[in-house]
């Protein structure tokens, strides 16, 4: 994913307004990834974003209820247009878990055996 510029940072501050966020996740896919259906309530004061995302795999985004196309996703970006005043985003990816610090964290204790996210 390209590094967030403060220029990038600002500009997307100036359009974007969050209202709210849900966050699903089903941690039982298997060892290395975790399905993540987020969504995300936000007001706009310009007709276009990009939302950031380094996904295993896309599954959909859907954009105040209208699908977006995800080949539209580049190094982690991924286009959105047509913002509305007040907007509803919904992503459905599965996502890898991380290893860098970054991120969710899945582990196995080895006194315990047990999994730890």
């Amino acid at each position: 994913m390209p590094a967030l510029t403060v220029d990038d940072a600002r500009t997307r501050a100036d359009v974007v307004k969050v209202r709210g966020y849900h966050l699903d996740f089903d941690f039982t896919t298997g060892d290395e990834t975790f399905r993540s259906v987020s969504t995300v309530w936000f007001a706009a004061s310009a007709g276009e974003t990009w939302l950031d995302v380094k996904p295993r795999e896309l599954v959909s985004v859907k954009l105040n209820g209208v699908p977006v196309d995800v080949s539209g996703l580049d190094d982690g970006r991924l286009p959105l247009t047509g913002l509305n005043a007040e907007n509803e985003l919904v992503v459905d990816a599965v996502m890898e878990y991380a290893h860098d610090g970054e991120g969710m964290q899945r582990s196995v204790d080895a006194a315990d055996g047990r999994v730890y996210l």
